[in-house]
């Protein structure tokens, strides 16, 4: 991240079986889903990070650059390193005369770094989540897979693992290849950085989130101490100016990480906890890097928030009190009664978007090996039977999801009550009884 000409660039990329080359990438047409709403960025999502339901989209699927939000990704494979026992918090780490002078480049995002220094990871994780320092993740990537490159190489594999294939990742930090003093991926061009879309940009937020919810116990303090007790020694603010004391504070706001470079201009990915819930915003190029005074990305993500908190919520879209009074009172044949109540062992709940409608359609199908010709359930019965299903069919407002659309849900439907057969003279007498009347109807 750039302080002057602030550049905390974001982006990454990935393609089929290779990493696509900037010029092969995939554009999108502009598209929006959700509520109308005003925002500076040119791409943007919502979701909810336990079940990856969207709330709002806007140029999801476009690669742009992702300046430093990168490091999502990057924080990611560091915190699985530690998690695999490939490194250790208090792992102390020597720094390399390149990345020294890179980390007092003052047009980056920086913590001061010296060679006879020696680091802890966790002070250079710390450095990394909350000034963007880029030297410092540089560091972090080396010591665990001996290079940068190598390290990109993780991050690349990663992705696919995740099914992201249109991504383009050649840096750890987000970083332009022009910052880099002279260190680039194999085969990038000197002015690349990093792309991803805001879509895959969220699927690697769901899963930092849901593998290492302990990121949030570091995003959600707005300051931090680095490199206690040596040269480097620093008070550090986040940049992520909606927590406390900060100038866009917004209550409840626990993190994540903002980008910014020249291309990617200002991004954020932010997490507010309220009520319960947490939502996931995600803005990318909400104003040029030189107007980032303006805080136009921490106004997108509070609008985002306010919307996806304030107009969507988790209701009931199906119930036993919403079954039609025939599953209510289902015909049986050779029963003891003539009907039984079919129930759902649990309520069915979805998202809703105000009071807008959820279900398009409901369809019941029952066992055919429980049913007669007619469509009656033969008895017996035993209380508790599983007889058939229930089908919901849901809008694209209450079905549209992260990984894959939830266009139909399904319930098993039981019975109620234990229905005994009739006896066998029972059954005859009705049947004498039913041939006695058919016949008598025929001469009438």
């Amino acid at each position: 991240m750039r302080r002057t000409l602030l550049s905390s660039i974001c982006v990454f990329l990935l393609s089929g079986s290779l990493f696509m080359p900037f010029s092969n990438l995939v554009n999108a047409q502009e598209t929006t889903y959700g509520t109308e709403l005003d925002l500076g960025a040119k791409a943007a999502i919502a979701f909810d990070p336990t079940d990856g339901k969207i709330f709002y989209e806007k140029n999801s699927n476009e690669p742009l650059q992702i300046a430093s939000t990168t490091k999502m990704l990057t924080m990611y494979l560091i915190l699985q390193a530690i998690k695999d026992g490939t490194i250790h918090w208090d792992d102390e780490i020597t720094i390399s005369e390149h990345l020294e002078t890179l980390s007092h480049d003052m047009n980056l995002s920086n913590v001061y770094l010296y060679q006879h220094e020696h680091y802890t990871v966790k002070d250079l994780f710390i450095a990394t989540e909350k000034v963007s320092a880029n030297a410092a993740v540089i560091a972090l990537s080396e010591k665990i897979a001996g290079s940068e490159k190598e390290f990109v190489d993780l991050m690349r594999a990663q992705l696919k693992k995740w099914h992201i294939d249109n991504a383009y990742i050649i840096s750890t930090s987000g970083l332009n290849n022009e910052d880099t003093l002279g260190r680039k991926y194999p085969g990038s061009k000197d002015d690349e950085e990093n792309l991803m879309s805001a879509h895959d940009l969220a699927i690697v937020t769901y899963h930092l989130l849901n593998d290492f919810p302990e990121i949030i116990d570091f995003t959600r303090e707005a300051s931090a101490t680095f490199g206690q007790g040596t040269l480097s020694q620093t008070d550090l603010i986040s940049t992520n100016e909606m927590l406390p004391g900060q100038r866009f504070y917004k209550e409840n706001v626990i993190g994540l990480k903002t980008g910014t470079t020249q291309l990617a201009g200002t991004c954020f990915v932010g997490l507010i906890e309220q009520d319960g819930r947490q939502v996931v915003t995600i803005v990318l190029h909400s104003e040029d890097m030189d107007a980032k005074d303006n805080g136009q990305r921490f106004i997108d993500t509070s609008n985002l928030m306010d919307d996806a908190l304030e107009n969507w919520q988790v209701t009931t879209s199906l119930s036993s009190d919403s079954l039609s009074t025939k599953e209510k009172n289902y015909p049986v044949h050779a029963g003891k009664k003539d009907t039984v109540a079919l129930s759902l062992d649990k309520e069915l709940t979805n998202w809703q978007l105000d009071e807008q409608a959820m279900v398009d359609q409901l369809n019941v199908t029952l066992d055919e090996d429980l049913l007669t010709k007619e469509g009656e359930l033969k008895a017996p019965i035993k209380k508790g039977q599983k007889v058939g299903k229930i089908s919901v069919s849901f809008n694209k407002t209450s079905s549209h999801y992260l990984f894959k659309d939830e266009k139909t849900k399904e319930l098993p439907l039981y019975a109620t009550e234990t229905i005994e057969k009739s006896p066998w003279y029972v059954l005859i007498g009705e049947w004498f009884s039913e041939r006695f009347h058919s016949l008598k109807a025929s001469f009438v």
